[in-house]
Order: C-alpha cells, then structure tokens, then sequence
C-alpha cells in the first residue's frame, strides 16, 4: 500500500450523458480516470428533479446549475471515485437542493466532501478505500454567497446546512490571509484525515485573484495551499478560476492552483428561474432556456476576448506516489470543444496535437515563477520532479 496511481480534474457542469459517446480520443481520456486507483473532480452542479424543496436562491453562483440525478451514473461510468461538492454553485436551489444532491449521490455509491447539514459535516473527509490504500477526501470553498456558508450546531440548537468556508481578509493592497478559524479549523481537518487514511487529497474552489491578473491566485490561497501539504495533504487540487493556473511542488507534493474546466456545459441547463430572464432584459413570463442564453452568450467571457480559448483547454494530471511522496506527474492537454454548436460543447477529449502543445506551452509559463519545470514529450507534459 507505498504505491498508488490518481487522476482529478477541474470544474465539472455535466448537463448532458457521456456514455453515449465513443470518440477514440475521449474514451481514450476516461481511461484515465477508471485506470487511477482514485480519481476527483469538482462537482459545480445539483442532482435533483425540480422538487418543491428545491427553490431558486436569491443569492445564485451565476447560473442556476441543475442536473438530471440519473447523471451520478455517468460519474461512476467515467471513473470517478470521488466529488467536492463545495462551491458557487452548493445552493443554487436552497437546502432542498443541496440535500437532494447529497442523497443522489449517496444512491449512487459516489462518495463527496464540502457540504453537509452542519459546519461539522461540511467539514468532515470523506474516505475512498482501495487496494492501494484508504484515501481522505477533504473539500472547502473561498468562493460563495453568503447564505452558502455552513454553521456549527450547539448542545442546544441545530447547526446552518452549506459547505465548508475558507473565508479569507484583506491585508493591504493585493496581499490577503485566510481567516483564522476557517484556516485552523480546515488544517485540524487535514491532519485528522492524515491519522486516519494512507492519501489525503485537498479540493479548493476559490476564484480569488491578484489585481487583475487570473492566471495567479491570491496570496491567501498560497498560503493555504502550503499549509496542507504541512499538515499532511499530499495533493491540493484548485479549480474556480475556469482556466488554467499554475503548478507548485511542495515538499515533492503538487498544489494544482486552478484545473480549469473539466465538462463545462454550462448552457444547456432545462430550466431558469424568472430573475435569470429579467437579467439579460428578457420578458420572464415568455422567454425559454435558450432565449437567456443566447443573451448571456453575447458579453461571456468564454466567447469574448483573446483569451476566450482558455475556458475551454485544460489538462488532466495523472500522478504516481509512492512512499508518500510525488514519483510521476502526467499531464493530459484536453479540448471542451468551444467551437461546436450549444448542443455538443463542453464535453472532453484529449486535444489535437496543435491545441495541446499550446495548452501545456501556457501552462509552462504559469508553473515557472513556483520554479516549476514541464517537459514536452509526444503531446503530453511531464513535472520535472
């Protein structure tokens, strides 16, 4: 149990089946994820059926994201063992929502961290046990509404349903900290998950940047990061920003500061609620799904701007530990399809040899300043460890 394989991946809006599809190169990419021992991703929607407990919030992450429950199959088919469900997103569709999507993935047999019906089970690892050893699965969110957050209960009063906070406060100028009791809080949690699993892996959803620049994240997820990895994370996988950020290696274990996306059909939802319409000036009683997203589709930034591309290419990391520590980092370039229509975009594939070395090309240059170094090789990126 000294040697075990994983595979994560970013954001994840999954709106449409992928089984259905047999593509050389996106089969080729879901062998990567049911060939790890373990493999993560960033669950950015909710599995449930419009039920009556599931009302729109008055405090979305953007869209309001909503999946067909039957979708959790298509997680395992894939080869996921694992999902953060701490984001934006977790309550888009208030506690019914949420606990509708914690019990279809309970059905499912998918295991999840980052929310719960209190503070104390938002903040809880989940454990994914394999032949290669137990891993612990911890996840948290900087980025939320502030209705999303979690509370603790008390001896004589129930606890606030949501997803575990890494709140963070500004210092000056660009530089920030993470708040104190979250940051404690998260790290006892680590250490816990440390005591009781052979692996501990790390989800942080935080959009959080400095000034204006996307590809670097802000100074408090930096330190975060490095803090995980001394109380005994051997990965932090980031997502959020919906592009690319770069690599560290920390005491030979990587910090992934942003995943990008991963299926990203954030355009294809069945239903909106009526502010989405009154948001793009749409008559609310008459405007459709597709009428509010051709709107949102004129000013996104995934159509919009030189670096529109990036919302679209990202890369899977399929590492090798053993012994604790990091012995192999591949890192798959994969194409979202930005160019096909609204119904086929956002789902994976490996990239075309072009698009791909210009995807791991970028994120050469975002993983330099950690002292990061990538090798090229037949299309795929190698850590120089």
């Amino acid at each position: 149990m000294n040697k075990i394989t994983m595979a994560v991946a970013g954001d994840c809006i999954i709106t449409m089946k992928m089984s259905v599809h047999s593509e050389p190169r996106f089969i080729g990419l879901m062998e990567l994820f049911r060939s790890a021992d373990a493999a993560f991703v960033n669950l950015e929607t909710l599995f449930h059926d419009y039920e009556t407990d599931a009302y729109p919030s008055a405090e979305p992450g953007g869209s309001f994201c909503r999946s067909d429950p039957a979708l959790t199959q298509d997680l395992k088919w894939m080869g996921f063992d694992g999902v953060s469900t701490a984001n934006n997103h977790s309550l888009d569709y208030m506690y019914g929502g949420l606990f509708r999507t914690i019990s279809n993935l309970d059905e499912a047999g998918i295991k999840y961290a980052g929310t719960g019906k209190d503070l104390a089970a938002a903040r809880r690892p989940a454990y994914v046990e394999t032949a290669k050893g137990r891993v612990g699965f911890l996840a948290a969110a900087s980025t939320f509404g502030s209705m999303g957050r979690a509370g603790p209960a008390r001896g004589d009063l129930q606890g606030r349903p949501g997803l575990n906070p890494l709140r963070f406060e500004a210092v000056s100028g660009d530089r920030s900290m993470p708040h104190a009791g979250d940051f404690e809080g998260n790290l006892a949690a680590v250490r816990e998950a440390a005591r009781q699993a052979d692996w501990v892996v790390f989800s942080l959803h935080c959009h959080e940047k400095l000034a204006d620049d996307n590809a670097r994240p802000a100074e408090f997820i930096e330190t975060f990061a490095h803090a995980c990895i001394d109380a005994g994370a051997h990965m932090v996988m980031a997502h959020g920003a919906h592009e690319l950020r770069g690599i560290e290696l920390r005491d030979g274990r990587p910090i992934f500061y942003s995943l990008g996306n991963f299926i990203y059909q954030n355009m294809t939802f069945e239903r909106m609620p009526a502010e989405y319409y009154e948001k793009y000036g749409l008559d609310a009683s008459a405007g459709t799904p597709a009428d509010a997203f051709d709107a949102r589709q004129e000013d996104h930034p995934a159509f919009k701007g030189e670096g529109a591309w990036k919302r679209w290419a990202s890369v899977i990391p399929s590492m090798t530990f053993e012994d604790g520590r990091l012995r192999e980092l591949r890192l798959v370039p994969i194409d979202l399809g930005r160019e096909r229509p609204r119904s086929q975009r956002g789902r994976p594939a490996i990239a075309e040899a072009e698009l791909g070395g210009k995807i791991l090309t970028d994120l050469q240059r975002l993983s330099r300043p950690y002292g990061t170094e990538i090798e090229i090789k037949d299309g795929v990126g190698f850590v120089d460890l």
